[in-house]
């Protein structure tokens, strides 16, 4: 099959660049056309040349990401007598309304939580499914480093929203923990709280899974069905130890106290550091059945094999 993937799928550590090299493996032949370098070009200029690139390869395909730089109606123009898809790994409340548009344009629609799987089909959008994101099976692998950077007993990964759930974790944790905060946009707390000062990504990501005892997670929003950060998944997969905040429905994947850890306030995330902090062998086992459990079951080659049997059968699955 001919796949003609709109996205950054020619970025290495790119979610699209896994799903890329996920169905090349299966066989596909995927072009690639980066919407986020459409800034670089003339506006209308690229969105021709966008057009131009699928009269001349004739996909079988057109798989889009989030598209946001492209207009509509050339999404409208691409789409048209051809199968499309969309994989949407964002959340917004309410969605988007122009990745609810781009969402009508396609075939099939597939997000990342649960939550959103009514709403979607409430605004019009034909056939929408859960299918969230996942490992690379060959990028996502542990990296060991003894530099002293990387090493702290609790580690957080992501970006500041403000104040909210997540920095007032931050703040209790560093009052009783050796924390290191990597991520964007915690400059302004820099002061108060152990900001390292900037993203990890790729092999670094994995050396702070490595040297770091405790991954925290916290989710933008902890109260919407089987919505969590894909850092679960690189965590998991680089082989680190996982304590995430719970989502409705985390237990339908995951066991608890096997393969990661959750807690639900931000008493019992203490505790739990603290237990696991004086419990290595503990900490050390569930770290490692979670990295087994992702490798075996839940890698972009499982994702990309689900969703080529949902738009092949044209059939709803389990997830829907």
């Amino acid at each position: 099959m001919k796949v003609l993937y709109i996205g950054p799928c020619d970025q290495r550590y790119k979610t699209e660049y896994s799903i890329k090299k996920a169905l090349e493996r299966q066989g596909h032949e995927v072009h690639c056309f980066n919407d986020r370098k459409v800034r670089r070009l003339h506006w209308r200029k690229a969105q021709d040349r966008l057009l131009r690139v699928a009269e001349r390869l004739l996909p079988d395909l057109v798989f889009l990401g989030k598209s946001s730089r492209v207009e509509l109606q050339t999404l409208e123009e691409l789409t048209h007598g051809r199968r499309a898809l969309m994989w949407y790994f964002d959340i917004r409340v309410p969605p988007h309304k122009e990745t609810v548009d781009r969402a009508r344009l396609v075939d099939y629609f597939f997000v990342t939580n649960c939550g959103q799987l009514k709403t979607y089909r409430s605004l019009g959008v034909r056939r929408v499914y859960f299918l969230p994101q996942a490992c690379d099976r060959d990028l996502h692998r542990p990296v060991k480093s003894h530099r002293r950077r990387w090493a702290s007993d609790v580690a957080f990964i992501g970006t500041a929203y403000g104040e909210d759930e997540r920095l007032v974790l931050m703040k209790e944790i560093s009052r009783r923990f050796d924390l290191k905060i990597w991520g964007s946009r915690w400059e302004k707390w820099k002061d108060e709280l152990p900001v390292q000062g900037k993203r990890v990504l790729g092999r670094n990501y994995a050396r702070v899974c490595s040297a770091a005892k405790i991954i925290i997670g916290v989710n933008r929003y902890n109260s919407i069905d089987l919505c969590f950060s894909n850092r679960v998944w690189l965590t998991l997969g680089c082989g680190g130890f996982m304590l995430t905040h719970y989502v409705p429905g985390l237990e339908e994947i995951f066991e608890n106290h096997k393969h990661l850890v959750w807690f639900k306030e931000v008493g019992e995330c203490l505790d739990l550091i603290r237990y696991y902090l004086n419990h290595d062998l503990d900490r050390q086992r569930i770290a490692a059945e979670g990295y087994k459990f992702v490798h075996q079951y839940h890698t972009y080659d499982h994702r990309v094999e689900e969703l080529l049997k949902i738009i092949g059968d044209e059939v709803a699955s389990h997830y829907g």
